[in-house]
């Protein structure tokens, strides 16, 4: 149910064998060689927001409603919107900020299967790596 009790239904394209990754943080190579230390600390402080607010949903809201309610969105929206992003989220299955080489060729590949992409293309230096991780984003 919605939060004016309609019905509706998700369709999620992982239901139907295509698991594609979303809401992904993108960066140039040359800003990684000159400043590495900026683009780490954005994207831990990135994840590190993304866990807060999936942790801290009722304080998220507040702020959001305090401080950053542009759209001037209810409580009961904002609340609904959260509830419903932690459930696509599933933190419990796929940690926040986490991406499989193998799992950016399988999205590759369905985009060469539908003719998006006409080339076989290197992903090696689409996945960003930190000294203390692989295959991060």
């Amino acid at each position: 149910m919605s939060q004016r009790n309609i019905e509706y239904t998700i369709f999620s394209p992982k239901d139907f064998g295509f698991d594609f990754y979303s809401d992904i943080l993108f960066t140039s190579e040359t800003l990684i060689q000159k400043n590495p230390t900026m683009v780490k600390n954005f994207r831990d402080a990135s994840l590190k927001g993304w866990e807060y607010a999936m942790n801290n949903p009722d304080e998220v809201v507040k702020l959001i409603i305090d401080k950053y309610n542009t759209q001037n969105k209810s409580k009961e929206a904002l609340e609904f919107e959260a509830k419903t992003m932690i459930k696509l989220i599933d933190k419990e299955h796929v940690p926040i900020g986490d991406i499989s080489k193998k799992r950016v060729e399988e999205v590759a590949n369905i985009y060469r299967l539908m003719g998006f992409v006409t080339q076989n293309l290197s992903i090696e230096n689409l996945i960003y790596k930190d000294s203390n991780t692989i295959d991060i984003i």
